[in-house]
């Protein structure tokens, strides 16, 4: 599963099913809140600014907790050696 920087990565739609599965599960173990939050910054790109104040918080605390998760999620990413391989973290 390993490919030089640039050059078209290659694996199997096994492999591409089990990293997808991990990147599921480490989401899903968000609770709820955790889990809303992560999705309107990352992947629907609200501002901190604008979840912070729709959740009645104040941005800087939002942004810790947004850290958190991030954090949080790439640690539990990370156990994989999978993700560790397809990051670039391990050779095999």
């Amino acid at each position: 599963m390993n490919a030089a920087p640039g050059a078209p990565f290659e694996e199997s739609l096994e492999e591409q099913d089990l990293i997808r599965d991990q990147v599921a599960d480490a989401l899903d173990a968000l609770d709820a809140d955790d889990a809303w939050i992560f999705h309107m910054i990352a992947n629907v790109g609200l501002s901190i600014r604008f979840v912070g104040t729709v959740m009645g918080i104040p941005k800087s605390t939002l942004h810790r907790r947004y850290h958190r998760i991030r954090r949080d999620l790439a640690a539990d990413l990370l156990r994989h050696p999978e993700i560790q391989e397809r990051l670039g973290f391990i050779e095999v």
